[in-house]
């Protein structure tokens, strides 16, 4: 196991799903961030070029194919290095908590699953699920902290909703997404070796200032491509119009462990939270697979028999898509429907400890596809759920 920081020497391009191209239009418009498959698939390209050296690699093989596929890749999150060295992961902000007020005044809703009062219904999709209450109609501040400091999560995540608990414009803790540069390019004529009339294009990438790139953590027990994560530095094109991107690997130093106190908080717990630290993928579209429609029982991948969970409630924002490039089949892979980043999911204990979760899930992929498991999708951060805190909403009032 090693972190891998990919830090962008340019403007990322990470195109949404938009048309580019001749005739379809002229704008590459960029997502706030890039997805689990762009990252992975960088990385394992990287290995493959490393381990393979001085020949290229055999991407035509299916055996080697499968093999890179084989790759565990977790991630990407925001890594943030100080100029005294120190090195902080952020995660996207929760959905559970609803950030709202003014400028210079953030106030913070608790978003929690209540049942219904007697005579009361509603149209969720399943039966038994919790409504979500505690939202309040208010406007949100002009610039809403996207991503959370690991110290924050941990401290939002051990206790439901912390006594005193902040959200406000401390960057050392809460930072909004990359910024977004957007670049003019022109069409060369080739006879000429000047710009051609009317062909002019544009692109947009996340920019990574001095000290900010990403992190991944790569797992693999392929021996060459061990060998080659191993000290790995290399430069490598990374999303759209192959702008460069420097990687480099260092053993795994507890960047990305859980909160300490978070498996004894769990132990007691009667309910859990799980927040998506990256957008996951459903054949159910939001519902995972492990869990029963009917019963709404089920457990997560890895979590052992002795651990039953049942779902109340989830507090989710819209499907995004997805697609991507079959590099074996040589097509275009089918759209799919992924539930973003932050989106938290509410259970209740039915049997066994939740300390498990703690212990051997923490930012591990509760998706029902092993494959998309590797990719990086549906990495899970768990937290306590108060069960029995049956009132409408709480407030914690913040200053920025």
């Amino acid at each position: 196991m090693a972190l891998v920081k990919i830090a962008p020497l340019a403007p990322l391009v990470v195109r949404d799903g938009r048309p580019f191209s001749p005739g379809a239009g002229n704008r590459a418009r960029s997502l706030d961030w890039p997805y689990p498959s762009v990252t992975a698939g960088a990385v394992r390209t990287v290995l493959a070029k490393c381990a393979c050296r001085p020949d290229p690699p055999p991407f035509g093989d299916p055996s080697f194919l499968e093999r890179l596929k084989e790759v565990e890749v977790g991630g990407p999150f925001l890594l943030r290095c100080s100029e005294d060295g120190r090195r902080r992961v952020f995660f996207p902000a929760p959905r559970d908590a609803q950030v709202y007020g003014t400028e210079n005044l953030f106030k913070l809703a608790l978003l929690r699953p209540r049942p219904p009062r007697p005579g009361c219904g509603c149209d969720l999709p399943l039966e038994g699920l919790w409504p979500i209450a505690g939202v309040v109609e208010a406007k949100p501040p002009p610039k809403v902290p996207t991503w959370w400091s690991q110290e924050k999560v941990g401290e939002w995540l051990e206790e439901d909703g912390p006594s005193g608990f902040r959200v406000g414009k401390d960057e050392s803790h809460f930072c909004l997404s990359p910024e977004r540069e957007t670049r003019v390019h022109v069409s060369i004529d080739r006879t000429l070796g000047t710009a051609r009339e009317h062909h002019l294009f544009t692109t947009e990438g996340l920019v990574f200032p001095p000290g900010e790139a990403i992190v991944v953590r790569v797992e693999t027990g392929d021996d060459s491509l061990r060998e080659a994560l191993d000290g790995l530095r290399e430069l490598h094109p990374m999303g759209g119009e192959r702008r460069l991107a420097e990687f480099s690997a260092d053993g795994e130093d507890g960047l990305l462990r859980p909160p300490a106190g978070l498996p004894e908080a769990m132990d007691r717990a009667m309910g859990v939270r799980l927040v998506l630290a990256t957008p996951a993928v459903f054949g159910r579209g939001w519902l995972p697979g492990w869990i029963d429609p009917g019963t709404l029982r089920g457990r997560p991948p890895g979590a052992g028999e002795e651990l039953t969970l049942v779902l109340r409630g989830a507090c989710l924002e819209r499907w995004r898509p997805v697609s991507g490039w079959d590099l074996a089949k040589g097509r275009a892979k089918p759209v799919r429907r992924l539930v973003p980043a932050g989106g938290v999911y509410f259970f209740e204990v039915a049997g066994g400890r939740a300390r498990v979760l703690a212990e051997r899930l923490w930012l591990r992929s509760v998706c029902d596809d092993p494959q998309d498991r590797r990719d990086g999708f549906g990495l899970a951060m768990w937290g306590v759920w108060d069960v029995d805190n049956s009132s409408p909403s709480r407030e914690e009032a913040t200053g920025s």
